[in-house]
């Protein structure tokens, strides 16, 4: 009968270790699949954070155009004279 508990024990051991890494590794599992959520929202937040800007130009880009074909070519105009200042000023200062 001494054989039958001390199986009964090792059985109820080896059940409550198998228990307890199983529960360890659900636990690692959901801690990964929070991080895995949370960085999907990271990167989803990092890319509307890029799109934005050139949904904003587009919009007054669409704006322009409506109110007359010489306004967006002023803006173009304007644009591209700032970019050309920018490019000078790169220009000077890599002399220097």
């Amino acid at each position: 009968m001494v054989t039958w508990l001390n199986a009964g024990a090792a059985i109820n051991t080896a059940h409550n270790m198998v228990s307890s890494d199983v529960s360890l590794a659900q636990a690692t599992a959901d801690q990964r699949i929070e991080q895995s959520k949370r960085a999907a929202e990271i990167e989803t937040l990092k890319a509307q954070a890029e799109v934005q800007p050139l949904i904003s130009l587009a919009s007054q880009l669409s704006e322009l155009k409506t109110t007359g074909e010489g306004a967006l070519r002023a803006y173009v105009r304007n644009v591209r004279l700032g970019l050309f200042g920018n490019a000078q000023q790169v220009v000077l200062e890599s002399k220097r």
